[in-house]
């Protein structure tokens, strides 16, 4: 340290206190331990300005875009006071190509400096406007303007969104450590603004699957990633061979999007729906692909219908048969089938076990009432569409005196029967 010092600093004349070396009292050992602390201080302060002039270091100093990656090898900057370094070489791998004018781009900012608070400026030369993205790099700061300063223990990490113009456009990351500055510049080929466009389907809520076979209302989202509006389209919605439908499409703008409500049939197994630009600028091409989710379900149908007797006579019970098949690829479990008269529900048969593929018989039971002709018919339940409707006749029971009668003849046959052996006596005598 003090050899350092010797080697920076002009000599300082020192005067040493008579008897410093001479006197060997008591007094003069005191004053002699005085004077080499006060040496030792004054060599302490002249050494600790030139220490404080050994400039920072500077390391991995990136400025790269969203899918690019800093490079594992490392750089190093060992910076003057006050001086500004200018820097056009960096290490960045996979390095983006492909950019068009008012396409978001995140450039992204990561340093690491032996010491000292940071600050970190974002310029762009013609580029179009610059706005932080909030996310930040590795470290946790807060970029809300694109100069901020930051500082964790010497290193931290900063984004921003620029929306290009097209061009050749420079973008220079200034980096600012205890009044040090290093800039490093890129110069990036923006290619003219396009439409980019994309599809996502979008489920009803809280739904991972679609049910096949069964009514499914969605929505097609059609995104423009691009600086460009797409205008007046004509699309085509294909799904399972088919044209679902077919859509105009005035406007999706440029960074936004427009929705598409769509409703349609699932069919196992037939997972991929397609959208087809069929009017529009470069026309026909395919707009994109989206997964449809379907899982397998029971799919029941009633085939035949049978009320019997008929017609049948009121008062009497009528006895309703119904085939089901199962026409889906799941097993039919807690399922019913339900048997109508006149739209309301007169009786069940509960569907359990049904397999894939397989069919069987149902019964349900009804006591004819009101005398006329009654619309019945059968379905499964869940479903609006009733299946198989027929009509039931009901008669009018014929009248009678029942036991009332019976013991009435027979007391008058009796009465008859008396009557004529008396009147046969009387004939004799």
């Amino acid at each position: 340290m003090l050899a350092l010092a010797r080697s920076r600093l002009a000599p300082i004349p020192l005067r040493i206190p008579d008897g410093f070396i001479r006197s060997r009292s008591d007094t003069t050992d005191v004053r002699g331990k005085i004077a080499l602390a006060m040496l030792i201080m004054l060599l302490a302060l002249q050494a600790m300005p030139a220490l404080a002039r050994t400039p920072p270091t500077i390391e991995r100093f990136y400025f790269y875009l969203e899918g690019e990656s800093p490079a594992p090898a490392e750089s190093r900057w060992l910076l003057d006071s006050n001086a500004t370094e200018n820097i056009t070489a960096y290490l960045v791998t996979d390095r983006v190509e492909d950019l068009h004018a008012g396409e978001p781009m995140n450039m992204t900012v990561w340093w690491r400096s032996s010491d000292g608070t940071a600050s970190v400026t974002l310029v762009a030369e013609g580029a179009g406007p610059i706005r932080p993205t909030g996310r930040v790099c590795l470290w946790g700061t807060d970029p809300q303007r694109s100069d901020f300063t930051v500082g964790d223990n010497g290193h931290d990490g900063a984004s921003w969104t620029v929306l290009p113009g097209d061009g050749n456009r420079t973008f220079l990351a200034r980096l600012t450590v205890n009044g040090i500055t290093l800039n490093l510049t890129r110069t990036l080929t923006i290619g003219p603004a396009r439409t980019l466009q994309t599809v996502r389907l979008v489920l009803p809520a809280d739904e991972t699957f679609l049910a096949e076979q069964s009514r499914a209302d969605v929505q097609l989202v059609i995104e423009n990633a691009g600086g460009l509006p797409a205008l007046d389209q004509v699309i085509d919605i294909r799904y399972d061979g088919r044209i679902l439908a077919t859509r105009t499409v005035p406007l999706v703008p440029e960074l936004g999007n427009h929705t598409i409500p769509l409703t349609f049939t699932p069919v196992f197994g037939v997972t991929t729906m397609e959208l087809v630009v069929v009017v529009g600028p470069g026309a026909p091409h395919p707009l994109g692909t989206v997964t449809v989710p379907v899982r397998a379900a029971a799919v029941l149908t009633v085939d035949a219908f049978v009320a019997s007797p008929d017609p049948a006579v009121e008062g009497s019970k009528v006895t309703f048969t119904v085939q089901v098949t199962n026409r889906g690829n799941a097993t039919a479990k807690n399922a019913s089938v339900q048997f109508l008269v006149d739209g309301g529900v007169a009786s069940n048969a509960s569907v359990n076990g049904l397999g894939p593929g397989n069919a069987s018989t149902y019964k349900g039971a009804w006591t004819a009432k009101d005398p006329g002709t009654h619309a019945i018919s059968a379905r499964i339940a869940g479903t609006t569409t009733d299946a198989q409707a027929a009509s039931l006749s009901v008669t009018a029971k014929t009248p009678g005196y029942g036991g009332f009668a019976v013991a009435f003849t027979l007391v008058l046959a009796t009465a008859l029967t008396r009557a004529a052996r008396r009147s046969s006596r009387s004939r004799h005598a």
